[in-house]
């Protein structure tokens, strides 16, 4: 044995690698989440605790960010931890996340794509947008220049979020300063898109091609489909049943 690293006080229930970003990530059923260097195995971060167990974790393998979703909710981290994005994902479907994965465009594109896969078959889609201009592309000079300053300010919002708040309620937990916190300082937001409810059964695997342009989905009853990603722009992406 190489290595042992210890962190969780619950069972594991899903383990991400990523050897271009030599970063393993690990979530449990103590609700965390915990980022581990590959190699020598030291914590690197570790998320808020919630009152119920991590789903799923995925790593994007162009900036790192990490992607992990509970029953009812998505978060997507920075490499280094920073609260990127979080949502409830109860405006898709009702039912827990059971599988998710999403697309690896780079940095500042703000075109990647979420899809969470539920136990009623619903598959959830979901787009990563800027706050400040909502779902409109900057596609002038002006706008450009908008969106890169907005994100500025919000990185040194950020920082600043990460220094004592003497304002919190004193018995306010982890995961409600969480909660909290992406609604007013993340530089991002988790719009939903769409629903695609081609499936009756849980959905127990969602994949896509190396292209992004094919997500393939399967349920716990062997159905398997393929869907084409079709993006009219940035932000307002469409797919269509292959099979």
């Amino acid at each position: 044995m190489r290595l042992t690293m210890a962190g969780h006080s619950g069972l594991l229930t899903t383990l991400s690698v990523s050897h271009r970003n030599n970063m393993i990530v690990s979530g449990s059923t103590d609700g965390t989440t915990i980022a581990w260097e590959l190699w020598s195995g030291e914590m690197l971060w570790r998320s808020p605790a919630r009152d119920v167990g991590v789903n799923t974790t995925r790593i994007s393998a162009v900036t790192g960010d990490v992607m992990t979703t509970w029953p009812d909710q998505i978060t997507v981290r920075s490499i280094n931890g920073t609260l990127l994005a979080s949502t409830s994902t109860r405006t898709a479907s009702n039912s827990p996340v059971s599988c998710a994965c999403f697309t690896h465009k780079s940095e500042m594109k703000m075109s990647n794509i979420i899809f969470t896969g539920h136990s009623d078959g619903v598959i959830g889609v979901w787009t990563l947008a800027h706050w400040s201009h909502g779902s409109r592309k900057p596609d002038t000079p002006r706008a450009r220049w908008k969106f890169i300053r907005d994100h500025l300010t919000d990185i040194i919002r950020m920082a600043d979020a990460e220094m004592p708040n003497q304002t919190e309620r004193p018995n306010q937990t982890e995961s409600e300063a969480m909660d909290s916190q992406h609604v007013e300082r993340t530089p991002f937001c988790l719009r939903f898109a769409d629903r695609l409810e081609s499936h009756t059964a849980p959905l127990t695997v969602l994949k896509l091609s190396h292209s992004d342009l094919s997500l393939y989905s399967v349920d716990r009853a062997g159905k398997a489909n393929t869907w084409q990603i079709i993006r009219t722009d940035s932000y307002s992406p469409s797919l269509q049943a292959v099979t």
